[in-house]
């Protein structure tokens, strides 16, 4: 997120597309990189957001996301859970699973996690979710990234390329 996104318009949708199908779409955003003049800001609206989900059977007409699609991957993203306390995350929402009769995984939203933990280097396909301050976008190279998807919310889009190049 850039410095000049609109944040009560954005961050609900950010919020939405990370856990949307309880996390497990290919295109879901895994890791999010906010301007660090915006990022508590940002960070506290994604947070209300999902506030207001309910996660839950499918046969109830409040719930807004199901279950984790089967018991090997339910398995791997709690080891994600299990990992908050051993690596000393801060949650800012979540990070308590309940245990249920299903594969129901509570959102959650990692604060600020360092760059080489797991939560970062591997693709969790659920629930987790870690928001990173960053003071430049140019800092996420595909050298650094290798598989990284990139989209960038703002108000004010500038192409640093010269006019020859299709956009």
């Amino acid at each position: 997120m850039t410095k000049n996104v609109d944040i009560a318009a954005t961050a609900p949708k950010i919020a939405g597309l990370a856990f949307a199908n309880s996390g497990q779409v290919c295109l879901a955003l895994k890791r999010i990189y906010i301007h660090e003049s915006i990022f508590d800001e940002f960070r506290d609206a994604m947070v209300s957001a999902v506030k207001t989900m309910k996660f839950g059977n499918g046969t109830d007409a409040t719930v807004t996301h199901g279950p984790i699609q089967n018991s090997m991957q339910y398995e791997r993203v709690k080891g994600f859970f299990n990992d908050i306390n051993k690596e000393g995350w801060k949650v800012a929402v979540g990070g308590k699973n309940e245990e249920s009769a299903g594969y129901f995984i509570q959102p959650t939203i990692i604060d600020r996690p360092k760059d080489d933990s797991r939560i970062v280097v591997e693709e969790p396909f659920g629930m987790p979710l870690p928001p990173f301050p960053i003071s430049l976008l140019i800092f996420l190279s595909f050298s650094i990234f290798p598989r990284l998807h990139f989209f960038s919310f703002s108000t004010h889009i500038h192409f640093p390329f010269p006019s020859s190049i299709p956009r």
